[in-house]
This record gives C-alpha cells, structure tokens and sequence, in this order.
C-alpha cells in the first residue's frame, strides 16, 4: 500500500509539472526494479525503484534532462562465506564479529541517484510511438547495511549446503529476517557514475505518453555489495553496476501546442 501511494504520488507530480511547465519541456515518473550487480547475488523485486525526471530540448530532437532516483536493493549469497581469519573474503571490520563463523552474504542498499543526461529521440515516422536513447554522468548515495543477527540476536547457524541452489536461496530467505541491522561503512558513501538509458513511449494522448526504460549504471564503487575481496588477500578488480528496469508516465509540452492555446 506504501509503495502504491508513492507512485500515485508521482503520477500526480508528473500531470501537475506537464500542464504547468513551459514549451519544450517533458516531465517523466516512473516505478520499477532495481539490482546491483557485483560479487554477491541480487535477489530482484518487482517494485522497489522510484524516479522523477525533468527534460528540455535543446535542438531538434536532442533532450537534455536531470533526474532523480530512489531505490532498495537488496542481495543474498546461497553460498557461505567466511571471515579472513578463516581464509575467507569477508575481511572488513563489521565482519570480525563472525569469528570463526561462517554467513550466508545478506545485505540492503538504500541507493539514492541523481543523473545529468543527454538524451536522442530519432525520428521513427510512426506518431504513435517514441524511442528515446541517451548517456549522462551522475552521483549516487549508498547507505548499506547487512543482515548478520536473527531476531533474537543469535548469529544464524543453519547450513544449507547439502540442498540444491534454487531450493537454499529460499530456504536462506525464509530463515532469515529483515532487520539488516548492522551498518556497513567501508568505502565512500558517495559513488560517481557513467549511465546508459533506453526507453520506448507510447502515447496515450496528445501529450501524454506510457513509457518503459531500462537504465544501466556503471559506478567507480566496488563497495555498492559490501563485497570488495575474493579471498583474504586478493581484491576482485571489478567495480559493482546499477541497473533499473521501470515504467511510467512521460508528459509532453510543445512549442506548438502552446502557440494553439494563446491563438484560442
């Protein structure tokens, strides 16, 4: 119910800015899922990703747009992982408190983004429907914290090794809880990025279109998993990636539509 009102929210945001701003702009909600991929395994959500977006154009065809984005990724290793004292590649201090424990990786990233873009519309010659391709540069604020203490602040001790992998990531999930109570603060909280997009529009109205986009975040972070070490003294050399599939509303007003409404 939550998350049903914050995109109800957005859609109200977003019909409000497309009959309120000035020609040539383009205002864009969106929900979805996002993941983080990196070295521990993501586990995928159907809606856990928001944003809101506003564009201009700067010559024919050519949007240059910022947006926002709020997203909750969430990942879970079913192989255990064991500290550095043990040989393993859990080697950062919120670990040491495993001792000679071995954990099955659970984290949470409360990923918040903001993206400058450059954005392309070709001309496809069907009025119906827009493609909308484009490249930009951004900043993102990671708070990341891990799921290491059952409910009764036990450690987890249960060993689902002897099942298969497709019946031990559920049999984790229903084991574990979702307190994620310990913070994990190794690396920098704020990430640069490089993001790719592409998005399809399907227009509704005059001005208003459904629209589906798929966002793909390469960051200087290999920290976004609470994961940097593939063994207790070997890095994995790979830098984490962010990626967000969403649909939503993209709200047009052109120079000419305007025109129309001061003739009338």
């Amino acid at each position: 119910m939550f998350k049903i009102r914050i995109l109800v929210g957005y859609i109200s945001l977003l019909l409000i800015g497309s009959s309120t701003l000035c020609a040539q702009y383009v205002t864009q909600a969106s929900a979805g899922s996002i993941v983080i991929n990196g070295d521990i395994e993501p586990v995928r959500d159907a809606l856990n990703y928001f944003s809101f977006g506003v564009s201009r154009e700067y010559r024919n065809n050519v949007f240059l747009e910022v947006k926002a984005g709020f997203g909750i990724a969430y990942g879970l290793n079913p192989e255990l992982a064991r500290t550095s004292a043990e040989g393993g590649y859990l080697v950062e201090e919120p670990y040491g408190i495993l001792g000679a424990r071995a954990w099955y990786p659970a984290y949470r990233n409360s990923h918040l983004m903001l993206d400058f873009g450059v954005n392309y519309r070709p001309d496809i010659g069907i009025e119906w429907i827009r493609l909308i391709g484009g490249v930009g540069l951004g900043l993102a604020k990671s708070s990341r914290s891990l799921n290491l203490f059952g409910p009764d602040n036990n450690f987890y001790n249960r060993d689902f090794s002897n099942i298969n992998t497709a019946e031990r990531i559920s049999s984790i999930k229903d084991y574990y809880d979702i307190s994620y109570e310990t913070e994990f603060n190794e690396g920098s909280d704020i990430t640069p990025h490089v993001s790719l997009q592409l998005g399809i529009q399907i227009r509704l109205n005059e001005n208003l279109f459904l629209h589906f986009e798929a966002r793909h975040h390469a960051t200087a972070s290999d920290y976004l998993d609470v994961v940097k070490f593939r063994d207790a003294t070997q890095e994995t050399g790979d830098y984490d990636s962010v990626t967000m599939i969403s649909a939503g509303f993209s709200g047009y007003i052109s120079q000419n539509d305007k025109n129309r409404s001061a003739d009338h």
